[in-house]
């Protein structure tokens, strides 16, 4: 079966009706089998495993498509309270529920959406932030998190300054003026054609004197995540090099197109 992101309202029209008015009564366990049933017979998906995590297996190749059967799988479970995280890898779609904590997280990037909040008023809001990702236990959570913390910020930056294009000074201005929501002290130059780099010198949330906070440390890595693929988009190459003892301390990360 053919799948567009055009057909997701449609899809998902479709798979209310199947299920009745009755839908938003049925329990978690038996939407998800019915769903599986479903997905099964409409040639969506091949397999679904239905344990503490969803794995779902498909045979599509188009990336497009293959987000598009995430977001119908994800607004099928929402359509039952149920928030859930996607990771999709090759022919696999992993579906994880989420944590209250995150909960909380998202809806707090949510409300500075709503309020409005200022780009020079932004620390008050990662401080907030850091202190609830410090009872997130995954790395690699609290990386994502920071990572939706950084589109935000640079977004409402974009807002703020009405940059309709970006381009490699400009993203380097930004990240000059962002480091002081960050606390650091940073130098960011074009350093070849192809090649960006960015100079963390201090970084006081993450390393106070000798003491380092690898929970901050990883979520400001997350924030400039989200910087990096809002402006660059996901495929640039880029790491944040991150140095083990205090007489190499300065961190620092390359963007290569």
């Amino acid at each position: 079966m053919m799948m567009n992101a055009t057909l997701l309202p449609k899809l998902n029209t479709y798979i209310e009706s199947f299920f009745g008015s009755s839908s938003s009564q049925t329990s978690l366990e038996e939407r998800l089998k019915k769903l599986k049933n479903l997905f099964t017979i409409m040639g969506l998906i091949e397999n679904m495993d239905i344990d503490n995590s969803i794995i779902v297996t498909h045979d599509f190749t188009n990336l497009k498509v293959i987000d598009t059967l995430t977001k119908v799988l994800l607004d099928s479970l929402q359509f039952n309270g149920q928030t859930y995280d996607s990771k999709v890898s090759g022919n696999i779609i992993i579906l994880k529920k989420q944590s209250p904590i995150i909960r909380i997280f998202i809806r707090m990037l949510e409300n500075i959406k709503t309020e409005k909040v200022s780009f020079s008023d932004f620390n008050t809001y990662l401080m907030r932030m850091m202190e609830l990702v410090k009872k997130v236990s995954s790395e690699e959570e609290i990386a994502k998190l920071g990572c939706k913390c950084g589109k935000i910020m640079i977004q409402i930056y974009e807002k703020e300054k009405n940059v309709n294009r970006w381009d490699v000074r400009k993203f380097i201005e930004y990240a000059q003026e962002a480091s002081t929501i960050l606390s650091q002290d940073t130098e960011w130059n074009i350093i070849s054609q192809n090649v960006v780099h960015g100079r963390i010198i201090t970084c006081p949330l993450a390393r106070n004197n000798n003491n380092f906070n690898t929970i901050n440390c990883e979520f400001i890595k997350g924030i400039f995540d989200g910087w990096i693929y809002h402006v660059f988009g996901e495929k640039r190459t880029h790491n944040i090099h991150t140095p083990a003892s205090e007489k190499d301390s300065f961190c620092e990360t390359y963007i290569a197109f």
